[in-house]
């Protein structure tokens, strides 16, 4: 490892390849880039010299840096060595923005950076720490016994590797503890999908009921009722023991299984969706994790989850892209679904289902929407004239329909669809809401692979 005194040296530029480290072009006998590093868990800070500049993120430079571009870049170092608690950089300047000549001094240490100029006023740092009030820069901080020829930096890469390998161990135990939440999640979805796929035998147990509610009273905790649905081998009829609450009436107790049963259904298409997004996630979160771990010094801006380099006044820089030809693409006020030969279109509001119905549609366009019930206007519209829809297009458009609805929640209901000529608007009703002549229903169920198939061309 090789001392190199840098007094004499010029500095040139000043940048902040990374959050926390800035970094000191040096011009001399020698060319090299001086970084103070800071203390790992808690130690002292020191610099080193490099022989190449360190890669970076090209982003606006912190504050501090803005500082010490103003006040030290161009100057000649006058002390620069490696204290007990820190590291102190000396830099003499001919002029400084018309005041007097003297020495600004840099002082890095676990408190971080402090500025101090030859009139004794301190830029950077805390008032009453190591620089006090009314010094001179020739004696802000220094420590003569601190700046012998032992003290000066080395050209060596081992705080900087300490330092690296410290952040990205942190950044892998954040990265492992994500890791460990999506695999938690997904197991508690699984266990919520093993009960949602019993909806079948618990709207089972709701036909049984209602097929013998007469079996059924007010203070029974459970009722013993015929199985229709499991006749024996023989044809027998076997029994069944059904639970009640014994505080609700056989009504009540009737409406407790489909409406369990219709949450079941419900639930089942939300957790099979939930769960491909988390998989999908926890399938990113690893790959970042390998790619993460096989990352060595100095790749400080390869590290997942690194912020970017703050700006003026410590808030976060922009970096501003050239707008797209043709200006911003602006978000639609509905839904869109693209299929080979039809667009499917589904509004999200009031204001844009009485857009949709009359101002978008078309006369020979279908409208859809879930009979009696509030919810999304649904178009179905063909890509080229003469198409002619075919029953799986028009299915999906009526499954979009309901599940956009608050019919939803019963899985089952029917849909209403007419030509969109024949929609037309209730003058005095309130937004949205519209009359349909000529209008036919198609009975759609809600299950998993229909709306799942139905909403997988969704832009």
């Amino acid at each position: 490892m090789e001392r190199v005194s840098c007094i004499g040296y010029t500095i040139g530029h000043i940048a902040s390849p990374h959050p926390g480290l800035v970094e000191f072009e040096l011009s001399g006998p020698g060319r090299y880039w001086l970084v103070p590093v800071p203390g790992v868990r808690g130690g002292a800070c020191s610099a080193i010299l490099r022989t190449a500049r360190l890669p970076g993120r090209g982003l606006h430079p912190p504050a501090d840096v803005m500082a010490l571009r103003k006040y030290v870049a161009g100057g000649r170092i006058a002390r620069c060595c490696n204290l007990r608690q820190g590291f102190l950089l000396s830099v003499r300047l001919a002029a400084l923005s018309g005041e007097t000549e003297g020495e600004v001094v840099c002082r890095f240490d676990r408190h971080g950076l402090s500025l101090c100029l030859p009139d004794g006023r301190l830029i950077l740092g805390q008032e009453g720490g190591r620089f006090g009030d009314g010094l001179s820069g020739e004696q802000c901080g220094h420590d003569a016994a601190g700046c012998e020829e032992g003290m000066h930096p080395e050209v060596d890469d081992g705080p900087l590797v300490r330092l690296f390998e410290e952040q990205k161990a942190r950044v892998l135990r954040q990265m492992d503890a994500g890791i460990k939440k999506q695999r938690r999640l997904i197991e508690n979805i699984g266990r919520d999908l093993e009960e949602f796929a019993g909806h079948e035998a618990v709207q089972r147990l709701g036909e049984l009921v209602k097929s013998q509610l007469y079996k059924l009273r007010r203070g029974m905790d459970s009722v013993e009722l015929e199985d229709w649905f499991s006749p024996g081998a023989d044809g027998t009829v076997s029994t069944i023991r059904v639970p009640l609450d014994p505080l609700k009436d056989p009504g009540s107790n009737l409406e407790v299984f489909f409406a369990r049963a219709a949450r079941y259904r419900r639930g089942l298409v939300s957790a099979a969706r939930r769960l491909d997004e988390i998989r999908l996630v926890l399938d990113r979160l690893e790959a970042e994790r390998a790619a993460c771990a096989g990352l060595a010094c100095p790749a400080f801006s390869a590290l997942p989850g690194q912020g970017p380099t703050p700006g003026r006044g410590g808030k976060p820089a922009t970096v501003s892209l050239p707008a797209p030809k043709g200006g911003q693409k602006r978000a639609l006020p509905w839904r869109t679904f693209v299929k080979e030969h039809v667009v499917i279109l589904a509004g999200k509001s009031a204001a844009s289902n009485a857009q949709l119905s009359l101002k978008v549609a078309s006369g020979n366009d279908l409208w859809f929407h879930a009979k009696n019930w509030p919810g999304s206007h649904v178009l179905l519209r063909r890509k080229r004239k003469g198409h002619v829809f075919s029953e799986e297009e028009i299915h999906t458009a009526a499954v979009i329909a309901l599940y956009y609805s608050e019919a939803k929640k019963f899985g089952r209901e029917e849909v209403m669809l007419t030509e969109a000529k024949h929609v037309r608007r209730i003058p005095g009703a309130p937004l949205g809401a519209v009359s349909a002549a000529a209008s036919r229903s198609l009975l759609v169920t809600l299950d998993d692979e229909t709306v799942r198939a139905a909403l997988a061309s969704q832009e």
